[in-house]
């Protein structure tokens, strides 16, 4: 029983949080799915998302990876930080630099590319450049520098334009 207020208290928490983005940002639903059709592709095999991530089509242009469920509420949330940063990117011309894959966990037949890119957790975010996974370099709960390919959990939005800007800089 407190396992499912626990559960509620922290989807409660969620929507505060994103009513709060929405505000900031000035995103509501409208803007969210408009920027959703421009950016983001939702694949439903592994073919596909290989395909995708492998594409010549997206030869210097960053994907982000995003690993989620649907039950998963601050997977829920990160898609108003996603849908913020490109919409930034989008209100200073940079709008064909960043493209997000939402790989849905959900679906069995995307079970083995979380294996694949060793997805333990949810949200799981990796970046993609030029058909490779971009090594991070971040402190952790210590304060000192490590590098990772994968970051897991949700991230303040820093962090995520943080590696789309170092990659920006190495092109």
């Amino acid at each position: 029983m407190s396992e499912e207020n626990d559960e509620k208290e922290l989807e409660k928490k969620v929507k505060e949080i994103v009513k709060k983005k929405e505000k900031e940002l000035k995103l509501d639903e409208e803007v969210m799915e408009s920027i959703k059709r421009k950016y983001y592709k939702f694949p439903k095999t592994e073919e596909e998302v290989k395909e995708i991530v492998v594409s010549e089509n997206n030869e210097g242009k960053i994907i982000i990876l995003d690993f989620y469920t649907n039950v998963c509420q601050p997977c829920k949330f990160l898609d108003y930080v996603l849908c913020g940063i490109l919409k930034k990117y989008e209100e200073k011309g940079k709008k064909d630099i960043v493209e997000v894959v939402k790989v849905n966990l959900d679906i069995n037949e995307l079970v083995n590319i979380a294996i694949t890119f060793s997805v333990k957790a949810v949200p799981t975010v990796l970046f993609i450049y030029n058909a490779e996974l971009v090594k991070i370099k971040m402190k952790d709960e210590e304060g000192k520098v490590i590098e990772t390919e994968i970051l897991v959990g949700l991230k303040d939005e820093e962090v995520y334009v943080g590696v789309i800007e170092n990659i920006l800089k190495i092109r």
